[in-house]
């Protein structure tokens, strides 16, 4: 009688029951994580209002071009956040320095809008809450409105004494001309002043910024050569 070879069984894999368990144990942390910060920060619904009015009007392409590259050069690409910029903003928090920038877009408006009340706080939590909002309303409004909302509420500086909330404020406030009639030129002039809207008028900081932007939209396509050009030229008359 001949002999069968005996069956070897595998040896049980132990590493298969770790990435359950840990699969299993990050859906729960995410569980968890959506409930606690569902009860700790703003509704996304809160900025529908706002929503529904920016929606209705239309997008100057040009302004919105200038502001994306110099503000959020991926924001058509990411999901409301930065993760190499909260990362960066993280550490410098921890390690007990100033917490830096890295913002997108989204964020900026979350910080506009749903979190103006924390706007001078420039802590570990509420960058915690911004990044959660942002993800919320990446899923719940369109890029393009997203984008009017925070043309709708950046804010620009002062002209004339008065302070410049918006696009089309600071387009009137600066050029005297709607936020729809805006060129290259001064679309680009306040898409760099945006950081710091104190500087306005100071040609010697701005000037170069306005340089290195038109040639950063050539190059990443949100502006011909001769455009870019033609608005380097161009002889900016504001107030």
């Amino acid at each position: 009688m001949k002999l069968q070879p005996r069956r070897h069984r595998s040896p049980p894999r132990p590493w298969a029951g770790r990435v359950l368990g840990v699969t299993l144990g990050l859906s729960i942390l995410c569980s968890v994580c959506d409930a606690l910060m569902n009860r700790v920060v703003p509704s996304v619904s809160g900025i529908d209002a706002l929503m529904r009015r920016v929606h209705a009007r239309p997008l100057n392409p040009v302004l919105g071009r200038a502001v994306v590259e110099h503000e959020d050069r991926r924001f058509y690409q990411h999901g409301g956040l930065d993760l190499p910029g909260l990362l960066r903003a993280g550490w410098s928090s921890v390690s007990g320095g100033p917490l830096e920038g890295g913002s997108t877009l989204t964020q900026q408006l979350v910080k506009n809008t749903l979190l103006a009340d924390q706007h001078g706080a420039r802590t570990l939590k509420r960058k915690v809450q911004e990044a959660w909002l942002a993800q919320q309303v990446e899923h719940r409004y369109s890029k393009t409105d997203i984008l009017k909302a925070y043309l709708k509420t950046a804010y620009w500086g002062e002209a004339g004494g008065k302070q410049l909330n918006g696009a089309n404020e600071a387009a009137l406030g600066y050029f005297h001309l709607p936020e729809s009639r805006l060129d290259l030129a001064q679309s680009a002039y306040l898409a760099v002043l945006l950081p710091s809207p104190a500087r306005a008028g100071q040609t010697a900081f701005l000037r170069p910024l306005v340089h290195l932007l038109l040639d950063q939209m050539v190059t990443d396509g949100r502006a011909s050569r001769a455009a870019a050009d033609r608005a380097w030229q161009e002889t900016l008359r504001r107030n």
